[in-house]
């Protein structure tokens, strides 16, 4: 199953101002976490 993810304007500004170690730690645990 394909997920789609769309960020808020203000949410994706905090986002980009993580750094890629972090944003790859969320890309992972959203990847493992199982949809309800």
């Amino acid at each position: 199953m394909t997920y789609k993810l769309a960020f808020n304007e203000s949410a994706l500004k905090e986002w980009k101002k993580l750094g890629h170690t972090i944003q790859e730690q969320f890309k992972i645990m959203s990847r493992s976490t199982p949809a309800n």
